[in-house]
């Protein structure tokens, strides 16, 4: 189940004209009395008409002259020897008769030198512009080591500026942490050494969770109630039932409701405190999954309830938490069936039984119960919003709804594969061909293959 874990809106406003003949009728020959009255405006009239057009005229030419001057003219803060270098660097690589990314990356390369001699900032967002320039240059020619390598250190340079005291403003060092995490992104997303990509990860990751919480003394408060401060993970055994900070599943519920589709905020807010905070996310999901390929389970229940708590905290678009919520049901099942498969041993092992082994079987069989029904819990809580917002029904092409329709198959697909491994059947294929209708409508045929197979289980058992 785990494989499958994983904007703007228009406000239309009409004018209504002025339909009524007698209002405007009425309103006529008064016009016309008064400049019968007033003489002097008739002239005048016509002078100014002509120096409107005049006006017009040189408008018109004003605008096309800028817009000609600010296309062509080269607008930047790059030293001239620089631009000159970049600006064949950038021909090379768009011409009409084919891209020659060799020679970008050589007149690239060349730019940096250049920069060096220039004794550029090697922080700024020019230096670092043009290197990752390089980098996708290295990309598109399939040279992923030496993207890797100088991805690397550029996050070295970054991760040795940020982790020092600094009397740079807090907008500029929110600046310094976005383009930190998106090369530490790019570089996993690149980079084949997962022991290497962990690592980088959490420290990272760090830098910039005590840089947002320095500048949100609320969000600061309600995490230190929680015991997510201090580096330390959010224990799942305090997971009571859907998390929100402190309130009940009433609450969270409400609050899932009240995120409607007209609330939902597509531009992202760029505040100081969180102009980073979709790379922060970005990266957190990272470090669940590597969790997850690396088989430690409850690492990732425990990363993902963080996420899932900083997502709620930040007021994360509807979809992207509803999405959050399906995995988190997900990796909750996969760790029932960890603690299940744990009983089993004990159960099937030739030893004899002692009061020692009859305790830890009492906690496995206690944490295999609470994992199902945190699962279910997550499930039933997506289905339950659906059913009172009539998604599918009100769902349209956009993407929001789409992501929002996803989260409602993979929630269906859950609780029909729950209700299954607890043999009930019925309700285990209802769900179950809920799950394969809306993922027809996403095309979500990974989902459907899936579904269709443990469809095929309650069948067989059935007979």
């Amino acid at each position: 189940m785990w494989r499958y874990l994983h904007k703007s809106v228009k406000k239309e406003v009409t004018m209504r004209r002025l339909t009524n003949p007698n209002l405007v009728t009425n309103h006529r020959s008064k016009f016309y009395s008064t400049l019968k009255e007033q003489n002097f405006w008739r002239t005048p009239f016509k002078r100014r008409s002509n120096f409107q057009k005049w006006v017009l005229s040189t408008g018109i030419i004003s605008f096309i002259t800028f817009n000609i001057w600010w296309v062509y003219w080269p607008h930047h803060t790059f030293p001239k020897p620089v631009a000159k270098i970049l600006r064949k660097g950038l021909h090379s690589e768009i011409k009409k008769e084919g891209a020659n990314f060799q020679k970008s990356l050589e007149y690239y390369l060349k730019a940096l030198e250049e920069c060096k001699a220039e004794n550029m900032d090697p922080l700024s967002d020019e230096y670092t512009g043009i290197e990752i320039k390089i980098g996708e240059m290295y990309e598109k020619l399939h040279s992923y080591n030496d993207a890797a390598s100088l991805y690397e250190g550029m996050l070295k340079r970054f991760f040795d500026e940020l982790s020092k005291p600094t009397d740079k403003s807090k907008k500029r060092k929110s600046m310094l942490l976005k383009r930190d995490l998106q090369l530490l992104i790019r570089f996993i997303e690149i980079n084949k050494d997962s022991e290497v990509n962990a690592t980088l990860l959490i420290m990272h990751l760090l830098l910039a969770q005590r840089e947002f919480l320095q500048n949100s003394p609320e969000v600061k408060n309600i995490l230190s109630k929680s015991g997510l401060l201090n580096d330390q993970q959010l224990d799942w055994k305090n997971f009571k039932g859907l998390p929100f900070i402190g309130k009940s599943k009433v609450d969270y519920q409400k609050h899932l409701n009240f995120k409607s589709k007209q609330d939902i905020k597509i531009k992202e807010h760029e505040s100081e405190r969180c102009v980073f905070m979709k790379e922060l996310l970005t990266a957190r999901e990272l470090y669940t999954r590597y969790c997850l390929t690396q088989t430690n389970l409850l690492g990732a229940l425990n990363s993902k309830i963080t996420t899932l708590e900083w997502m709620l905290l930040t007021d994360s678009p509807l979809d992207e938490v509803l999405l959050a919520q399906a995995e988190l049901g997900s990796i909750f099942y996969l760790n029932s069936e960890k603690f299940e498969g744990s009983l089993y041993t004990i159960d099937n092992q030739p030893y004899e039984k002692s009061e020692n082994l009859e305790s830890i079987r009492s906690k496995l069989q206690e944490n295999q119960n609470a994992c199902l029904q945190y699962s279910a819990d997550c499930y039933r809580s997506i289905i339950s919003f659906a059913d009172e917002n009539q998604y599918p029904k009100i769902a349209t092409e956009s993407e929001m709804d789409q992501r929002i329709l996803k989260a409602l198959s993979l929630a269906c697909y859950g609780v029909g594969v729950i209700n299954l491994h607890k043999g009930r059947l019925k309700a285990s294929k209802k769900e179950l061909k809920r799950a394969i209708r809306i993922s027809e409508m996403i095309r979500f045929n990974e989902l459907i293959k899936e579904a269709k197979r443990e469809l095929k289980k309650a069948d067989d058992i059935s007979i």
